[in-house]
């Protein structure tokens, strides 16, 4: 049996009904049909921020995804902004509480979270899906540097989502998806460039999830080459329109969505690749391919 799993960060935004994240309607149109030509069984989004948005996308797919599933953001918040997609039955959905402290000011806007979803998949049985947004530090152009205060709270906020795997994964075939957040490997301070060594942050998620005896790992390093000085195609890209044109021009180029999935249990991969599709979102996609043992 194989599986294939698409995660993306597909940045949809409107504040007061002005669309922040420019050209939404084109955008989604452009997303459809990336979305129809990839026909991955399982999507992972983020940053689906208003409801009306997850129903319109729900209302668009819902022929070859007819299962699906987001928390309906509460009126003081902007919610979590993930929207979950699948062909295979959703059996249960397990919400963390939202990841505090924030690591930015306007973070406690939003409930960013982890959420489990328990999937039938055929010929396999029940698969643990772990999504999550995890929280954004901030970068200084002129010092080139990540906020201190950001990091550590990050750092937090990795150990409040390794804590709920643990607490919370049934199946030998768990995955972990989504925006994490953070790159890979170690920034250079004064530069735009990184270190040949792994993040402090990838660092501590990789200890938690190691302690699972699914061994849960990142299936993008894995598939391509797992030492630190491998320079994955970064996901955040200032080869990207969305992003070169946008607020964050000035930032580095990072890889920050991920797939894990649970090497131990016997599972392969098959493929991991970019989407680096231009002016569909700020982030480029991520497309993990599996094979299940038999």
């Amino acid at each position: 049996m194989e599986l294939s799993i698409l995660q993306w960060n597909i940045w949809l935004l409107k504040i007061l009904g002005f669309d922040y994240t420019r050209n939404l309607p084109l955008r989604l149109e452009k997303i459809y049909k990336k979305i129809e030509e990839l026909n991955t069984d399982i999507i992972s989004f983020e940053e689906v921020w208003g409801d009306q948005d997850k129903r319109v996308l729900i209302s668009a797919l819902e022929k070859t995804y007819p299962y699906h599933g987001y928390q309906p953001s509460p009126w003081y918040s902007m919610g979590d902004g993930l929207l979950f997609f699948s062909k295979f039955p959703i059996l249960s959905k397990t919400n963390s509480t939202p990841f505090r402290p924030p690591t930015r000011l306007q973070e406690w806007l939003t409930h960013k979270r982890v959420v489990k979803w328990e999937v039938e998949v055929p010929s396999v049985g029940r698969v643990d899906f772990f999504q999550t947004h995890m929280g954004s530090t901030l970068f200084h152009p002129e010092k080139m540097h990540h906020h201190a205060g950001t990091k550590t709270r990050l750092l937090q906020q990795i150990q409040t989502l390794s804590s709920f795997i643990h607490e919370k994964y049934s199946s030998k075939y768990s995955f972990l998806i989504g925006d994490l957040n953070f790159h890979y490997q170690a920034h250079e301070p004064g530069t735009l460039s990184f270190r040949p060594e792994f993040s402090p942050e990838y660092q501590l998620l990789n200890q938690g999830l190691e302690k699972l005896n699914i061994g849960l790992i990142d299936t993008f390093l894995e598939f391509h080459g797992k030492e630190p000085h491998h320079t994955a195609l970064a996901t955040y890209s200032q080869s990207n329109p969305l992003v070169s044109k946008g607020d964050y021009s000035n930032y580095p180029d990072e890889t920050l969505d991920y797939i894990f999935y649970p090497k131990k249990s016997g599972v392969q991969v098959l493929d991991a690749r970019v989407i680096d599709d231009h002016d569909l979102s700020d982030h480029y996609g991520l497309l993990g391919r599996f094979r299940f043992p038999v």
